[in-house]
């Protein structure tokens, strides 16, 4: 079997240029397929909120909280149902010329930390009194270069940058100041956007009947934009499974020639004792060495640039991930296309009939 591997190789290398452009091909397959994964992990990874154990509540139809509207007088009612916990807040997004797209996020500053988890990495949180004052997102400290008690100016108006904090999520990517300054600036004064709320187990069931409002928590409401990806990444699948269509002919094309050309080789090689598997051996080690070259140069490509790369959408900076699972999954799609390559022409290679090919007919 080693013997038919080692030939394998030579053949391989015999075919150097050919073996090289398959093997491109393939990687490209691999390579779409790789950042696709890379894109749809760091999309689920932004998306997915801290739990703090908070609800939203949110309009009965509101598919969101940007773009919601509720009276801030609905936080009496809320606490009259029970909630030990009510922090209003405001999102919007704006967008400040060509390139500057912002989420705003207005809270309260002496209760948003009981719903908001977060880690200051430089400065300090927002306080009581901090008016004219912002709290930015990793994220947008890097893309705006900005650091504790710098301004940050929108339309404007100045704001005193006091600290820088993290998430880990889509949060990174917001600007936080108080409630007051938001209503102000975004001319929403006696309207938030959602109110986060805290309390007993039966508290989302009594708001929801009682106040028509429907109550969801935040991971909830993040993970229902993964579904705005959803035909993106299913559109690209069927790309990437066309290619590989394209792929698989392509190898198994190379096979044939290697089988036309080498029926003599392989009818010798039979007639001193090697049996089919040997034979199978020998054209799917070609295809399967096809294959994982282009895995390897894929996988490489796709660590250089795919890994580090950052997207902005939306105000939103996003960080493809790729993870053990997409490369996992890679490397069976690598393994599909080769054995489906090979799989045909070394079948048709174990039925070479001996004596007619000796006698050279």
């Amino acid at each position: 079997m080693l013997e038919m591997l080692s030939l394998s190789g030579k053949e391989l290398l015999a075919r150097w240029r050919a073996t090289v452009g398959l093997a491109l091909g393939v990687g490209v397959v691999l390579l779409v397929f790789l950042a696709m994964g890379a894109l749809a992990a760091g999309i689920g990874r932004s998306l997915n909120q801290r739990d703090t154990g908070a609800y939203l509540v949110l309009p009965k139809d509101a598919a969101s909280f940007w773009g919601s509207y509720l009276s801030l007088g609905t936080g009496r009612r809320l606490r009259g149902l029970g909630a030990e916990v009510v922090v209003p807040e405001i999102f919007v997004i704006r967008q400040d010329g060509p390139d500057n797209v912002y989420l705003f996020r207005g809270v309260p500053l002496t209760t948003y930390d009981q719903v908001s988890a977060f880690t200051v990495v430089a400065g300090r949180p927002l306080g009581a009194g901090d008016r004219g004052a912002v709290m930015v997102g990793r994220q947008v400290a890097a893309r705006r270069d900005l650091s504790p008690g710098d301004i940050f100016t929108y339309r404007g108006r100045d704001f005193r940058a006091v600290g820088i904090f993290e998430t880990g999520t889509i949060s990174d990517s917001e600007i936080w100041l108080s409630l007051e300054d938001a209503q102000r600036l975004f001319h929403s004064r006696g309207y938030v956007s959602t109110f986060a709320v805290k309390g007993p187990p039966d508290l989302p069931r009594k708001i929801e009947e009682r106040l028509d409002l429907q109550v969801v928590s935040e991971p909830e409401v993040w993970a229902s934009f993964t579904g705005a990806t959803a035909s993106l990444n299913v559109l690209m699948q069927m790309i990437a499974a066309i290619m590989a269509g394209a792929a698989v002919l392509g190898v198994m094309n190379q096979m044939f020639t290697v089988v036309r050309q080498r029926r003599r080789e392989i009818a010798i090689l039979r007639s001193l004792g090697f049996g089919r598997r040997h034979v199978l051996a020998y054209v799917l080690g070609q295809s399967l060495v096809v294959a994982l070259v282009g895995f390897a140069l894929a996988l490489g490509v796709a660590l250089l640039f795919v890994h580090g790369m950052q997207l902005e959408a939306m105000g939103m900076s996003l960080t493809p991930h790729l993870s053990g699972g997409t490369i996992g999954g890679a490397l069976a799609l690598t393994l599909v296309i080769g054995l489906l390559a090979g799989a045909y022409p070394a079948y048709r290679a174990t039925q070479v009939n001996l004596a007619d090919t000796l006698r050279g007919e």
